[in-house]
């Protein structure tokens, strides 16, 4: 938040993993990214939700990114957001990406929570599933688009499952998602890719992939 306020940037998103500038101090659309290095927490337990209070919005909070294992083919990431102008914070939300491994094919679903501000229309949203090549790039294995979403309260918003392409090679896979959003009454912003977390597909067709 610190370096967000001291860019003097027009448009900025504060994320764990770092700052996006979308607009910086002098009105210039720039798109850039300051990487914050942080260790991204583990979760051994997983946390039940507050009476009365949602699964997502109870565990992760405070600016925080983590990761939880629900068991050996379900896991899933959590990222807080916060957005603002200058000195100005607007609005927070937060994403949850679960990933489900179902043989060879990973499935996806995507969670925003509400958390401050102006209600969000979330645009131009899409997750890429890449293969891990060692000292390589990355190999596409899909990018799935999602529709448009708007949040304006503090019940989770969840859209449909995405279902992955089949995981020929043995290997690591993980799974990007970008997306770029609205608060209502200002210009559009655009977040920083979120990376949804490493799975393992060894071995051949008879073998499941797995979270390790």
């Amino acid at each position: 938040m610190q370096k967000a306020i001291k860019s003097k940037a027009k448009k900025w998103v504060c994320e764990p993993e770092g700052l996006s500038i979308n607009v910086d101090g002098k009105g210039v659309q720039v798109n850039e990214f300051i990487e914050i290095p942080t260790k991204q927490s583990y979760l051994g337990a997983i946390a039940q939700p507050a009476k009365g209070g949602s699964h997502e919005d109870t565990w992760c909070e405070n600016g925080a990114s983590c990761k939880r294992k629900i068991n050996d083919y379900i896991y899933e990431v959590k990222r807080n957001a916060v957005y603002g102008s200058g000195s100005k914070t607007i609005g927070q939300y937060d994403l949850v990406v679960r990933t489900y491994l179902n043989g060879r094919q990973a499935q996806w679903t995507v969670t925003r929570v509400w958390d401050s501000g102006p209600s969000l229309n979330f645009t131009d949203s899409k997750l890429t599933c890449l293969e891990k090549r060692g000292a390589l790039s990355p190999n596409i294995c899909g990018t799935h688009k999602l529709s448009s979403v708007t949040i304006n309260s503090g019940v989770p918003r969840t859209q449909k499952k995405i279902y992955g392409n089949y995981l020929r090679n043995s290997n690591n896979y993980y799974g990007i998602f970008r997306t770029k959003f609205t608060p209502r009454g200002y210009s559009q912003y655009t977040a920083a890719g979120f990376d949804t977390g490493t799975f393992n597909c060894y071995g051949n067709a008879d073998d499941r992939c797995y979270v390790p």
